[in-house]
């Protein structure tokens, strides 16, 4: 009987990663124009949504056919590029957002699956440097220097988020 949950069990052949990364590398590539904005500067954009997205689509619309009715400080071009380029990267996000959220629950699982292995281990592991098991005291000394920052890394961590309002949620997303 295992006490261990196991969410996942799977194997990445290292072709598969390289080849991966290759793919993910080409895609780069092809949107090297990408912007990585700071956290002020995108507070400072619309907040686009469905709504948004339908306005804009439909301001899109009539001034291509009525460049006429555009006012003079409206380059109708950028206008164009935006909204075509807007639209074209949306249907990439909507690709690569739900893989992306896969990959972050699926390496999270891993990992604490993997975490929960290695506590189980470091704690058979003393109980061998107990019995005088050779060569187990010098292992959990040297696991027990790593495990003391685990340990205190989340002490610090529940410490900061009960010192926070109670009635707010945690928005800890520091996954490891």
């Amino acid at each position: 009987m295992t006490l261990q949950t196991n969410l996942i069990s799977a194997e990445l052949s290292d072709d598969d990663l390289n080849s991966s990364v290759e793919s993910i590398k080409q895609v780069e590539s092809k949107v090297g124009f990408a912007l990585t904005l700071k956290k002020e500067d995108a507070a400072t954009l619309a907040k686009v949504g469905p709504k948004i997205l339908e306005f804009t689509e439909k301001a899109y619309e009539y001034a291509v056919k009525n460049p006429n009715l555009k006012p003079d400080f409206v380059d109708l071009a950028e206008f164009q590029k935006d909204y075509l380029l807007s639209k074209k990267l949306q249907i990439l996000r909507n690709h690569l957002v739900p893989l992306t959220e896969k990959l972050v629950d699926t390496y999270t699982a891993a990992a604490s699956e993997a975490y929960m292995a290695a506590r189980l281990f470091y704690h058979h592991l003393k109980n061998a440097a107990r019995a005088n098991v050779p060569g187990a005291s010098a292992m959990v000394d040297e696991m027990a220097k790593l495990y003391e920052r685990t340990s205190s890394s989340r002490a610090k961590k529940k410490n900061n988020s009960t010192s926070t309002d109670s009635n707010l949620p945690n928005t800890d997303t520091n996954k490891k």
